[in-house]
């Protein structure tokens, strides 16, 4: 039997909008929202697609990814480093929240 890809998509630990809620796209759809520490799995079809965080105005630069059958794809998303600094949230948001595949099963 053929398995959809899954892509967990974890928080990591940050205080950046600790009491808040990331926003997860994928193909530019709202996917998840991820609180501090959450883990969600969600099965999306083998092809490429492009994942983003957004938290306000901060943005993830676009992850895409490759998916085959069966895959099953960690990516977790922290707003830390350049979240923190004038640069990131005010220069650049759109490369504010660090958006990292953690391991391909």
């Amino acid at each position: 039997m053929n398995r959809m890809p899954t892509v967990i998509f974890v928080r990591g630990i940050d205080t950046i909008g600790a009491g808040r809620k990331f926003r997860i796209y994928v193909d530019g759809q709202l996917a998840a929202k991820l609180g501090n520490s959450d883990r969600i799995s969600i099965e999306i079809g083998a092809g490429s697609h492009v994942v983003q965080a957004r938290l306000d105005w901060l943005r993830s630069p676009p992850l895409t990814l490759e998916l085959t059958t069966g895959d099953v794809v960690t990516v977790e998303t922290t707003a830390r480093g350049r979240a923190t600094s004038f640069t990131g949230t005010f220069l650049r948001p759109r490369s504010a929240i660090d958006m990292v595949v953690k391991g391909y099963e």
